[in-house]
């Protein structure tokens, strides 16, 4: 038996970081086209813990933004971004904020067009005769600053002249620091 001991190529282990959800409600009401809105999806977990969003990292998100009593055409934009916390307005037109129908060039996690179309509507109890828009986003991103915030964009783009609602529910799983 050598005298010597054999050293093995081991990689110290970093701990896993915990896991939560953070879930977030709303309802938002539209009284003109080109609005939209900015939804802090952290916000209520941020209020829970008292804790900021430094150093947490979002891993998935689970998103359903439904519009109320949407008609023929109605088409709005949906955004996810990682953003600054002032940003997190209601019904603004503010041209510095960003949003999903006027700046492509954001990081966007996810940003889309969604248009209500009568013909291709799915049942359920809840919206009448449409499921509104149902997204599941496993799009990474570190939240490194202490203004920032993960912000879910609604651009309420063409619903004609009537003032519409939209409700949002979103789930985050996120990795704490």
């Amino acid at each position: 038996m050598s005298p010597y001991r054999r050293r093995t190529a081991r990689r110290g282990r970093r701990p896993h970081r915990k896991l939560i959800w953070a879930q977030r409600t709303a309802s938002q009401a539209f009284t003109a086209n080109a609005q939209w809105t900015n939804f802090d999806l952290l916000q209520e977990y941020k209020g829970a813990t008292g804790a900021s969003s430094v150093g947490v990292t979002i891993i998935r998100t689970h998103l359903w933004v439904l519009p109320h009593a949407p008609a023929a055409g109605d088409t709005y934009w949906v955004g996810l971004h990682i953003g600054d916390l002032n940003d997190a307005t209601a019904n603004t037109t503010n041209a510095f904020v960003a949003n999903p129908h006027d700046d492509p060039y954001i990081d966007w996690m996810w940003a889309a067009k969604y248009e209500y179309d009568v013909n291709l509507r799915t049942p359920t109890t809840l919206a009448g005769d449409w499921a509104g828009t149902v997204i599941d986003l496993r799009a990474r991103r570190k939240m490194d600053e202490v203004q920032s915030a993960y912000l879910l964009t609604v651009y309420q783009d063409t619903v004609g002249t009537v003032a519409k609602t939209y409700d949002i529910f979103a789930r985050t799983l996120i990795a704490l620091p």
